[in-house]
């Protein structure tokens, strides 16, 4: 008995390095030897059952782009325990010669749809009938006579009473108070800049995830020179990124130096501004 388990550890330790072995089935192997559930596994990491099962069955052009399929693999092997960056590379080995496939956003499931054609026609139709009906009925109806004007003769009284109801037009505001208020609208404009003191800007296609704690707060693919805004209160957040190359974090509006080389895969990075300066 012990002679077979000493042999399939064996037999398992030579597949994994075994460079002809694909990224499918090491990943495959290890989930079953640890009996995980794929839906189980997709409901923790937040990815998609078939994405995680097209990993393992090595099939990578159902993914929307290498960025995601590189991010979605370093998760995955993570999760399992299992060298990420040996993957990453046998990846990368796998797909040599395969044209790349162009980036296509993948689309929520929730996705709105549109009513049909006759749907909207029928809409349009009931919209004009009902319109010309008011028109119709507006324009028909007998126009009530103008009331005159009650003309009455003038009375001191009413005059003084009208004129206390009425108050007194307030004077321009001094010059020193209009540069008061306009200070303080300089200072409210400069403190609600601060509250997104993080920006990410895009030197080339990326894509990343900042999460809050356990939370996803955004997933984003970012094309080549567009930035986006950290929300407020970044100081808890952290950044996932399948490029950290190919972006600029910028902080109270100067930008750091890049968070690695183009195509590496970071993740777990504080966005806190003041963590991020000292990095």
């Amino acid at each position: 008995m012990r002679q077979k388990m000493f042999m399939d550890e064996s037999q398992t330790d030579e597949k994994s390095l075994d460079t002809n072995v694909r990224v499918g089935e090491i990943l495959s192997s290890a989930r079953n030897k640890k009996k995980k559930d794929i839906e189980k596994i997709a409901e923790k990491l937040r990815i998609r059952p078939q994405y995680l099962t097209a990993l393992e069955n090595s099939e990578y052009d159902i993914f929307p782009g290498r960025i995601y399929a590189l991010g979605f693999l370093k998760s995955y092997a993570e999760f399992l325990g299992l060298d990420a960056e040996d993957l990453l590379a046998r990846y990368k080995e796998e797909i040599k010669g395969l044209s790349a496939k162009p980036m296509v956003m993948p689309m929520p499931e929730h996705q709105i749809i549109l009513p049909s054609p006759k749907i909207l026609l029928w809409t349009l139709g009931v919209c004009a009938v009902v319109w010309m009906a008011w028109y119709f009925l507006s324009f028909s109806e007998e126009k009530e006579p103008a009331i005159p004007p009650i003309v009455t003769q003038e009375n001191p009284l009413v005059e003084a009473q009208i004129a206390e109801a009425v108050p007194e037009a307030k004077p321009e505001a001094s010059a020193s108070e209009k540069k008061k208020d306009e200070a303080k609208s300089t200072e409210k404009k400069a403190a609600a800049a601060k509250k997104n003191r993080v920006q990410i800007r895009a030197k080339e296609e990326l894509w990343f995830e900042i999460l809050n704690d356990d939370t996803l707060v955004v997933s984003k693919v970012l094309k080549k020179g567009e930035t986006y805004d950290v929300p407020a209160g970044s100081a808890d957040m952290t950044l996932k990124t399948g490029n950290a190359g190919g972006m600029e974090v910028i902080v109270d509006g100067q930008v750091l130096k890049p968070l690695g080389p183009v195509g590496s895969i970071r993740s777990d990075i504080s966005l806190d501004p003041e963590k991020l300066k000292k990095r």
